[in-house]
């Protein structure tokens, strides 16, 4: 069996219910926490875990994240995509 299969499956379930691109945030905090695993603390451990996933593809710097004063940054978003893309 494979390392985090079950977090796979849970990003795999959490992106086609959705439908709409997500942040490795978004799908992070959509994801039960029994299904995470000890390893997945945070959305950098999803975003790790997605970079080797097949038909999940990437839209670089798809949101712009605001955070304190001053702070501009973009983000990722993920996408399940049904044609069989690979990262």
């Amino acid at each position: 069996m494979k390392r985090h299969a079950n977090t796979r499956a849970a990003i795999t379930k959490a992106l086609k219910e959705k439908g709409e691109p997500m942040t490795a945030e978004e799908i992070y905090r959509s994801i039960d926490v029994k299904r995470r695993g000890k390893r997945v603390s945070n959305s950098k451990a999803v975003s790790n875990l997605l970079k080797g996933m097949k038909n999940i593809r990437v839209i670089k710097a798809g949101f712009t994240v605001k955070g304190d004063v001053a702070s501009e940054y973009k983000v990722h978003s993920y996408v399940y995509d049904d044609e069989g893309a690979e990262i």
